[in-house]
């Protein structure tokens, strides 16, 4: 169970079981401690990330060996105290720890997991934010033992397998009706004759945004002190002002944050001299850059050493173009459009390269390459796209019911790069109108009469509940049968930073 516990973290169980079946049947405790690391690695490949997973179960074992690997001695510890030890062990967050003491040594210790996160968000629960808060909102509510623990999350496992799926099966599940009463934007059908909604799939959170905003709430819930964080840690004003509700500063320089104190870098990425900067204040950094990031950074850097003038298409002021352009400021031109082409200058033709910030449209990107290579015929490609994933699949899935839509409701704040991505995609595809909103407020400026057809998504630092409060009030106010639409199925997880 504790092997388990940890090889499940970011990957599906399928895959855990291909990873202990590898043990042949010997698997534990002084078997995991024996076995060089780099052959652990390879025992337990199937289950992802085997190299920082194989460090993490050598952590646990080594914890586990301080009680002579001897569950009866466990138990007799109290708690509290069991699952501070395990939090302070390498690759042990929350999950995980509940997972081994509930599951390995039967502690009353109610164990969240994603598929508890999406049932709170879905049902008319209100049960607080962040993994501390929804664990003791069940706590509270359940009595104190861990069968029931156990149980009680298993019927949560059951019901997000069969009916609660990322894309919802609601067709039987018992709690459906709740669900609709609530106006649940996943199982809601208030109908209005002739109008639809469509409710676009993959929206919302990427892997890297939420990897960001769990690494706030980690933070949080470690340190016993004020966090800071530079700039932003998404563009998303509803996720930021619950952060700052919550004790978190937000500044704009490393130097606004008194020495020796707890930063947390963005997901957008920061310049070598800001970490230089971090380092002289002696700053204890933890780095939330989105790992898709962090490789356009790597490349810049990489391009640069070979002699290579850069072309990086983007938004001058966007954060994540100022960390990348910071890798080698005298070799990194930055353009946002073809019209910014004709007053390039200092760039060596015969030795040049594109790179582009995540987030960008994909078709007008291909647009400024294509009159780039017109101006430098020896224009060279990266090996890859620097557009994300979620970036593109979001798109693709806008793209693909735009035309059919009268009015398309994107959801996100107005600094959001990939939100006002997605508005024009939406133009660019069709939809008659668009609207980019943060709140429902916002929507009171457009009329709704006539409309058949509804789009909405939202960008890919939208949490569920701000996508929900404008599904509700289209709902409530305007009525309209509700189809979602699955363009793409994503199932990228960053692993937190250590």
């Amino acid at each position: 169970m504790i092997a388990g516990a940890v090889l499940t973290q970011n990957t599906a169980w399928g895959n855990v079981e291909k990873a202990l079946a590898n043990f042949g049947g010997k698997l534990s405790p002084g078997a995991v401690a024996a076995m060089p690391e780099k052959e652990l690695a390879e025992v337990i490949r199937p289950a992802g990330f085997f190299n920082q997973k194989a460090a993490y179960l050598k952590a646990v074992t080594a914890w586990y060996k301080r009680y002579g690997y001897d569950a009866a001695a466990v138990r007799r510890r109290p708690l509290k105290e069991l699952r501070a030890e395990l939090l302070a062990t390498r690759g042990v967050g929350q999950e995980t720890a509940d997972s081994i003491l509930l599951y390995a040594f039967g502690f009353p210790t109610f164990v969240v997991d994603a598929y508890t996160h999406r049932l709170c968000g879905r049902y008319p629960v209100d049960a607080g934010k962040g993994y501390a808060a929804v664990k003791a909102h069940f706590e509270a509510g359940l009595p104190k033992s861990a069968e029931v623990y156990n149980r009680f999350h298993a019927l949560i496992v059951m019901n997000a397998k069969e009916h609660c799926r990322k894309k919802p099966a609601c067709g039987g599940c018992p709690l459906a009706e709740e669900c609709k009463k609530h106006g649940c934007a996943s199982s809601a059908k208030k109908t209005a004759p002739g109008k639809r909604l469509l409710l676009v799939s993959p929206r919302g959170f990427c892997a890297g945004v939420e990897r960001a905003i769990k690494t706030v709430e980690q933070a949080l819930e470690r340190e016993q002190t004020t966090i800071f964080v530079l700039k932003e840690i998404v563009h998303n004003t509803v996720v930021v002002r619950s952060f700052k509700e919550r004790g978190v500063v937000f500044v704009d320089s490393v130097d606004e944050v008194p020495a020796g104190s707890v930063i947390v870098f963005s997901a957008h990425g920061v310049a070598p001299s800001v970490r230089r900067r971090a380092q002289e204040r002696r700053l204890r950094v933890i780095d939330a850059t989105c790992p898709l990031v962090t490789k356009v950074h790597a490349k810049a850097r990489r391009y640069a050493e070979e002699g290579y003038s850069i072309v990086l298409i983007g938004h001058e002021d966007h954060d994540e173009v100022a960390g990348i352009v910071g890798e080698a400021p005298e070799k990194i031109r930055v353009v946002k459009n073809a019209a910014e082409i004709d007053a390039l200058e200092g760039l060596d033709p015969e030795r040049l390269v594109w790179l582009s910030q995540t987030t960008l449209n994909t078709q007008d990107t291909a647009a400024i390459v294509e009159q780039l290579r017109r101006r430098y015929p020896k224009l060279a490609d990266p090996p890859n796209s620097d557009i994300c994933y979620a970036t593109q699949n979001r798109q693709t899935a806008v793209k693909s019911i735009a035309a059919k839509c009268d009015l398309f409701v994107i959801v996100g704040s107005a600094n959001s790069s990939n939100a006002n991505r997605l508005a024009e995609a939406a133009l660019s595809s069709g939809a008659r109108r668009v609207a980019r909103v943060d709140s429902p407020d916002e929507l009171s400026r457009e009329s709704f009469d006539s409309l058949e057809t509804i789009g909405v998504s939202s960008g890919a630092s939208v949490p569920d509940s701000q996508l929900k409060n404008v599904m509700n009030h289209i709902l409530s106010e305007h009525g309209a049968t509700v189809e979602e639409v699955v363009a793409v199925e994503e199932e990228m997880v960053f692993p937190l930073p250590k």
